[in-house]
C-alpha cells in the first residue's frame, strides 16, 4: 500500500454564463464542507481537506492510500464532484451534464512532510478567529451531519459548545 498527497486546485469545466455571472465559491463554503464530509465518509481509502476557496477555485488537499500508487487525482475527487452536482443541485453551473469540475493544477506531495493533520494544525493557528456567521455555519453543519465522518470528534465538539453554552444560561 503507498500513500500520496495532492494538493488540488478546481475550477468549473464549462460555466454556466447565466448562472455563473456573480458566483462565488466562497458564498458556497457550507456546500462545498458538506461535500467534502460526504466524500471523507464514503470513501475509506481517501481524505480531502478543503486548503482554500476562493471567488473562482477551490483548493483540497487529497490524501490516498493505493495499491500501486498510480493514481489520477481527478478521478478520486469525483464523489466530491457528484455531491455538489446532484445533492447541492450545482447542475446549474455546468453547461455539461454530469461533468462540474475541472483540475485547474495540481501537485503531488511528500506524505510524511505535508501531511493532512499538519495542514489543519496550520490553518487552525492562522485563522485565529472567524466571523459570527462563519462559525454558526460550522456548527449548523456539524449538527446537521453529525452522523457522517468522524462522529466521535463532531459530538466531541457539539457536547464542548453545549458545556459553555450552559455556563451562560
Amino acid at each position: 500500500m503507498e500513500k500520496q498527497v495532492f494538493d488540488v486546485m478546481m475550477k468549473l469545466s464549462s460555466p454556466n454564463k447565466f448562472t455563473t455571472k456573480n458566483l462565488d465559491f466562497r458564498e458556497k463554503y457550507s456546500d462545498i464542507f458538506a461535500a467534502m464530509e460526504y466524500f471523507n465518509y464514503r470513501c475509506a481509502n481517501k481524505k480531502v481537506r478543503i486548503l482554500d476557496v476562493k471567488v473562482d477555485y477551490i483548493q483540497v488537499r487529497l490524501d490516498i492510500v493505493s495499491k500501486d500508487g498510480d493514481v489520477t487525482p481527478i478521478r478520486q475527487l469525483s464523489a466530491m464532484s457528484r455531491y455538489l452536482y446532484s445533492q447541492c443541485g450545482w447542475s446549474k453551473y455546468s453547461n455539461l451534464k454530469h461533468r462540474l469540475f475541472y483540475i485547474y493544477m495540481w501537485q503531488e506531495r511528500e506524505y510524511d512532510q505535508y501531511s493532512i493533520d499538519a495542514v489543519i494544525n496550520e490553518k487552525q493557528r492562522a485563522s485565529k478567529a472567524i466571523s459570527d456567521e462563519e462559525m454558526l455555519n460550522f456548527l449548523g453543519l456539524i449538527v446537521k451531519n453529525q452522523e457522517m465522518g468522524d462522529k466521535e470528534r463532531k459530538k466531541k465538539i457539539l457536547g464542548e459548545v453545549k458545556s459553555i453554552l450552559l455556563r451562560y444560561i
